[in-house]
């Protein structure tokens, strides 16, 4: 994912890690520039370790 996680979308979230997946990526990094990130975009990244 390109880009502040702030601006992301928690959907987007799960369709990048899956798309990830596919490509035989087991490891993925979000960053956070601000204190703005939308709850359901933690809540998406927190689901992906539960998976």
């Amino acid at each position: 994912m390109a880009g502040e996680i702030a601006l992301a979308q928690a959907a987007k979230i799960s369709a990048y890690a899956l798309a990830a997946a596919r490509h035989g990526v087991a490891a993925l990094h979000f960053y956070a520039y601000g204190v703005d990130v939308p709850q359901a975009v933690w809540d998406a990244i927190a689901a992906l370790g539960r998976k």
